[in-house]
């Protein structure tokens, strides 16, 4: 059985790990919003920084396992540029941006907006960039899920408006906050494009992931250590530092989730199963904090039902359009995209020597989850 037909038959087992990567992102987007500090660029990102550091552990943990029992390791040198610019561009563009905007818009703008950016972005860039092509099924869930992202939005703001500086506050303001989670959510559609297009070349997880995460410790510290006195940094009350670490464990969790799922569905579907999250805050905050149940929340709630439906995995059908039995089945659950041109980094068309040809594997043991 080769990689691709693999990767096919555990298509749930992706969509499984976006619903995980959404639950653990609901839980650290919490802890973040109680850590947003109005028009404190600084703070921002020192937040993001602390919050980087779990994650950048596990990568360097996960790595060394690998190279222990011999397998492939750190990615190739032709991409440790591309993979730092991307890294860059998740951590700044998108992870500071996110923290940024969640000081002035709150978790009723920030995070509705950026997915809705996420899913759009994604969704072109895939197309774009690594030429995989969208399902009648996917445009139909990318529809239903953005009319589901503006309700729950809606529902979230009647819920939150209390917490938030947009009532309150100039133009600019509200300018700024969906500015910063609109860019948050772009940088989040790029690295994700990155992140499946490594996969799909046979780059390990923890491999692709490790770049990308190292760069929040480095270059945010690096940032944090010219921008502000040190009393600044350690300042942070008990009470935030436990958030701050919260936030960062159950951040390493979502990003190493999301990251498996791109192995096994595309970035626009694992995008699409972790906008779930928004629904599920909002049936927490009604279930468990006794929130009101909206006309808004519970129709957004439908909505996102009915378009992870749409999505889930086909069931293959014979010639006469008869479902097939377990035993018959097709491993194509879910469509391998081909690959198409590289993205627009020198470093990643050169993912092997002399050739990005996708059934040359030359790192054997990296089809194997990290």
């Amino acid at each position: 059985m080769t990689s691709a037909t693999s990767s096919r038959n555990l298509a749930p087992l992706g969509i499984a790990l976006g619903f995980l990567s959404a639950i653990c992102y609901s839980i650290a987007n919490s802890m973040l919003n109680n850590l947003a500090d109005t028009s404190d660029f600084d703070w921002a990102v020192w937040v993001t920084c602390i919050k980087a550091v779990p994650a950048t552990i596990l990568s360097w943990v996960v790595l060394a396992h690998r190279r222990f029992k011999g397998l492939s390791a750190l990615p190739p040198k032709e991409l440790f540029w591309p993979m730092i610019g991307f890294g860059l561009i998740m951590q700044f563009g998108g992870n500071v941006c996110f923290q940024y905007s969640l000081s002035y818009g709150g978790l009723a703008l920030s995070v509705p907006l950026c997915f809705a950016s996420i899913i759009l972005s994604s969704a072109w860039l895939s197309w774009f960039w690594l030429k995989e092509t969208l399902q009648m099924r996917t445009v139909v869930s990318i529809v239903l899920l953005l009319t589901a992202v503006v309700l729950l939005g809606m529902a979230t703001q009647e819920a939150t408006a209390a917490n938030t500086y947009l009532d309150q506050s100039s133009i600019w303001t509200t300018i700024i906050a969906i500015g910063a989670a609109t860019v948050a959510g772009i940088s989040y559609g790029t690295s994700g494009v990155a992140i499946r297009h490594c996969l799909k070349k046979q780059v390990s997880l923890a491999g692709t992931l490790v770049w990308l995460s190292t760069v929040g410790v480095v270059a945010l510290g690096i940032y944090c250590v010219l921008r502000m006195e040190t009393a600044e940094m350690l300042a942070a009350t008990p009470s935030e530092w436990r958030m701050m670490a919260y936030a960062g464990i159950f951040n390493a969790i979502a990003f190493f989730a999301i990251g498996a799922a791109m192995k096994y569905i595309t970035v626009v579907q694992a995008n699409l199963v972790n906008t779930s999250q928004i629904a599920m805050c909002g049936m927490i905050a009604v279930f468990l904090f006794g929130e009101p149940m909206t006309f808004w929340l519970c129709c957004g709630t439908l909505l996102t039902m009915i378009a992870l439906f749409i999505l889930r995995p086909p069931r293959p059908k014979n010639q006469k359009g008869e479902a097939l039995k377990q035993s018959e089945e097709s491993p194509n659950l879910i469509p391998e995209p081909e690959t198409g041109s590289p993205l627009p980094l020198g470093g990643v068309a050169q993912l092997t020597p002399g050739t990005t040809q996708d059934h040359e594997q030359p790192y054997s043991s990296s089809s194997e989850p990290s």
